[in-house]
């Protein structure tokens, strides 16, 4: 256990004894956290749906197959869409380079194919389907994964995926605004950036205008699994931007536990208006330890949030009236988002009270990762700079609680 006391029963050194009763809810806790570090649920519908789809006639080889590759929760399927001229398939091509993925390029492909992509006529939704869907094919039957570049471009071209139950793991939204697109277009023309330039201004902006009416229906599907990238960055920074939304997993279709999610700032800082945000958010009990603390000292008060019965609480509860609090009813069924003063290490003295997720404002990150110990501890906290504003502070937290698992390198 996390503070370090012998639970009998759990090791030779300390042997059931005959007064002893099974600790059912500490086991059933630590069962939990296990599935959820380990994506247990995920890596069973990913081999369950792929049975559904592929129809092995041997099912215990194919299942065994799709694990040796090495992707638990099956092989990434990228989607990278973007408006015309911001050179797309080069970074396409390049995260597909970093992830040892199959690049599937529908304009390569076409102009492998002799058909003209220069100009505005395109070919037909149809001629387009084949070529791509049998380089997926080849990739499916290597097991592989594939970086999709240009396709599908309108829901024409997004029912040939579904007709094949192809689903992409991520869509990568790469996004502009029309003045970028049309100065880069120059640029382009000018020899000052390389990559393939529209014929013309009208025919560029032809393809602008497809892209937005067409563009929102074909991906609408995937919204749960759609990253926004700034594509006005250096390219450094977009490939970048690309990268980190990959190694995130989709969110996961397993039973979710009530958040637990634990904020240290230091007076001054916003940690306290990201907590309360952060609960209203996504449903939480907000809790104050400095409230809490001040309250206690007029207990049953009009204005206090702390009963008479909470107070008697906190005097047996070892961990106070933070850990009384967290221990009502509603904060066990809804969860907490606590805004705490104090270090991990009150929370960690108690398996049922460690949380799931822990935010920092500045130093002190590397000491909540040792109280944190475990396969998930470093992936269960975040340092935020002092120097982001509030808003900056909280959209970090925000991705960093719905999209928490990175994928393993």
């Amino acid at each position: 256990m996390s503070n370090g006391l012998a639970v009998k029963g759990r090791s030779a050194e300390h042997p059931v004894a005959a007064d002893w009763k099974p600790d059912l809810r500490g086991n059933l806790y630590e069962i939990n956290e296990y599935l959820e570090e380990q994506g247990v649920y995920d890596i069973f519908d990913y081999l369950l749906k792929d049975l559904m789809v592929k129809q092995p006639e041997n099912p215990l080889k194919h299942m065994l197959a799709c694990l040796e590759k090495g992707y638990p929760t099956g092989p990434l399927k990228v989607i990278v869409s973007s408006p015309p001229g911001l050179g797309r398939g080069e970074f396409a091509r390049s995260l597909a380079e970093r992830f040892g993925l199959i690049y599937v390029g529908a304009g390569e492909l076409l102009r492998e194919a002799s058909v003209d992509t220069k100009n505005l006529s395109s070919a037909a939704d149809d001629e387009v389907a084949k070529l791509v869907l049998e380089l997926i094919k080849q990739a499916e039957h290597k097991m592989q994964g594939f970086v999709l570049d240009g396709f599908p471009r309108n829901p024409c071209q997004t029912t040939y995926l579904k007709e094949k139950s192809i689903v992409p793991t991520h869509v990568l939204q790469l996004q502009a605004s029309e003045k970028y697109i049309q100065r880069r277009q120059e640029s382009l023309l000018k020899g000052d950036v390389k990559g393939e330039a529209a014929a013309t201004p009208e025919v560029l902006d032809a393809r602008l205008k497809l892209f937005i009416a067409h563009n929102a229906l074909a991906l609408e599907d995937y919204a749960d699994r759609t990253f926004v990238v700034n594509a006005e960055a250096n390219a450094a920074e977009v490939l970048a931007q690309m990268e980190k939304a990959v190694c995130l997993r989709p969110r996961s279709k397993a039973p979710s536990p009530p958040p637990r999610v634990a904020i240290f700032g230091a007076e001054g800082s916003p940690a306290a208006d990201c907590a309360r945000k952060l609960a209203m958010r996504i449903g939480a009990v907000f809790v104050s330890s400095q409230k809490l603390l001040k309250d206690l000292a007029t207990p049953g008060a009009e204005d206090s949030t702390v009963s008479l019965a909470l107070a008697c609480a906190a005097e047996k509860d070892p961990l106070g009236i933070v850990g009384a609090r967290l221990r009502q009813v509603d904060c066990q069924r809804q969860g907490w988002v606590a805004d705490l003063s104090k270090d991990a290490e009150c929370l960690s003295q108690d398996e049922m009270l460690m949380p799931r997720r822990v935010v920092t404002f500045g130093a002190g990150s590397d000491r909540i990762k040792e109280v944190l110990h475990g396969p998930g501890a470093v992936s269960r906290c975040l340092e935020v700079s002092v120097d982001a504003t509030a808003e900056e502070a909280f959209k970090a937290i925000v991705e960093f609680v719905e999209r928490p698992l990175p994928r393993p390198h």
